[in-house]
């Protein structure tokens, strides 16, 4: 059921070596081919790689600022949830919905991971 697994070997005796060794050369020239191509390619069309290049920067900054708001309001809800209190007559009083809505934000209070879904 596991198939055929193919390995592979060193090179035996004097013919497999040059082969592999010509295999080798051949694919050394081609990746420096290729890179020589890339970069004939980015000096040609230096505006556009200068465009990319900013707006790989403007999006990794936005992504940055993005990131430092959800920070900050996560810390904002947490601190207005940390100090919920609900006395026992008032959990009473609570509608349905308010009252999965009070469950959901003691529990966070107290450390869990909860989040209210709608539905039955």
């Amino acid at each position: 059921m596991g198939g055929i697994r193919m390995r592979l070997r060193a090179p035996r005796g004097r013919r497999e070596r040059m082969a592999a060794a010509l295999v080798a050369l051949a694919v050394v020239t081609m990746l420096v081919q290729a890179a020589t191509a890339l970069w004939r390619a980015i000096v040609r069309g230096w505006p556009f790689a200068v465009a990319v290049a900013v707006a790989v920067l403007l999006a990794a900054a936005w992504w940055q600022v993005r990131q430092v708001r959800r920070v900050r309001l996560r810390r904002a809800q947490a601190a207005l949830v940390a100090v919920l209190r609900l006395p026992l007559d008032r959990i009473d009083s609570l509608g349905d919905a308010e009252f999965e809505f009070a469950l959901r934000d003691l529990l966070i209070r107290d450390g869990w991971s909860a989040e209210q879904v709608a539905g039955r």
